[in-house]
This record gives structure tokens, sequence and C-alpha cells, in this order.
């Protein structure tokens, strides 16, 4: 392991940027990919360093996983909306962005 870091050929910081990459893709939210990462034993504080440095709006994140899955929310009732905010959280999306989607 010292070679690979002394070689500069393993990276926690590389490692991260691509892993929340691809999980951005995927329509991942910020919940889940900060769990995700310390379950692979990334330090959290490493991944909001990194957010701090990036454009990621979560909330264009969250709409665009959102509408994939629903085309719309005309005419849904309290049942339909708990279903859908609960497919949101499962995403790792905090609340403040599920419900601006509703609005």
């Amino acid at each position: 392991m010292e070679q690979l870091l002394k070689h500069d050929l393993q990276s926690d910081a590389r490692y991260l940027e691509d892993f929340v990459r691809s999980r951005v893709l995927r329509g991942s939210g910020p919940l889940k990919i900060a769990h995700e990462l310390r379950n692979r034993g990334i330090d959290s504080s490493l991944f909001h360093a990194y957010l701090e440095n990036q454009d990621i709006d979560w909330f264009e994140v969250a709409s665009a996983t959102y509408h994939k899955k629903y085309r719309s929310n005309d005419q849904i009732d309290a049942r339909e909306q708990a279903k859908r905010v609960r497919f949101m959280q499962s995403k790792g999306f905090p609340s403040d962005i599920i419900f601006r989607l509703f609005k």
C-alpha cells in the first residue's frame, strides 16, 4: 500500500471524485453518497471538502431523478405524494430539496 501511495497510484481523492460523479449520474443525492462513502472507508470530511469545491446543483439532480420516474405532479393525492417523497428519500435527497419539487 505504501508503494501505491508513494507513486500516487492509489488516491482517496481520485476515488472520491469518480465515485461522486458516477452516483450523481445515477441520480443519487448527497445523503446517500455520503453514507456509501462512509461504508467504503472514506472520511466524511474529505467528501464535504470535495463538495465545497464543486458546483453540483442538488435540486437539478433531484429534479432530473424525480422526472425520470414520475412524469408530472398533476392531480396526485396525499398517499401518492408520500410514496414519491419516500422514493426521493431513498435516493438520498434532503427534505428541503424534496419538498421544493412539489411546489
